[in-house]
């Protein structure tokens, strides 16, 4: 699930301070579960939305993306005033998606939204804080057929 997203830019001697204030796990424990849907500005991506997530953990990470800012840690972005927390499962190539990419998003969303409607308990996803949280980010230097996102608790353990 993406919490926040740092985004290209970021420096390897704010790694410390970026791993403090990204890692905010939710303080009560709630179960939720995904609402699929459309996502992003253009409809590019298809996610499972985790709705009725703890108002608390929100403003949490609401708070630390705009300290983050504060700090010039990431780059300001128009989603930083909220958080909608998320997995994603699919995105389109182009933004907005294509003829072809808005008919492929739309089919995946249909058919997901309807596994989760006929197995619910299977989408039931406990949030709390006992949750596992870990930082990922995308951009390190790494060879040829390497993942996007790198566990950077993989990389670079914290101390």
């Amino acid at each position: 699930m993406t919490v926040v997203y740092v985004g290209p830019g970021w420096r390897t001697e704010d790694l410390g301070r970026i791993r403090a204030l990204a890692l905010v796990a939710p303080r009560e424990l709630r179960s939720v579960r995904p609402e699929i849907a459309r996502f992003g500005a253009t409809g590019h991506v298809v996610v499972a939305e985790l709705r009725d997530a703890p108002a608390s953990w929100l403003s949490e990470v609401a708070a630390a993306k705009v300290e983050m800012n504060r700090l010039g840690l990431k780059r300001p972005d128009h989603y930083d005033a909220e958080f909608r927390p998320h997995v994603t499962l699919a995105s389109a190539r182009n933004r907005p998606p294509d003829a072809s990419e808005a008919v492929a998003l739309d089919a995946l969303r249909a058919w997901v939204a309807a596994e989760a409607e006929a197995k619910p308990d299977a989408w039931v996803i406990p949030l709390g804080p006992d949750s596992p949280v870990r930082l990922w980010l995308a951009g390190l230097a790494r060879p040829a057929g390497a993942p996007e996102y790198v566990d950077l608790d993989v990389v670079a353990p914290s101390p």
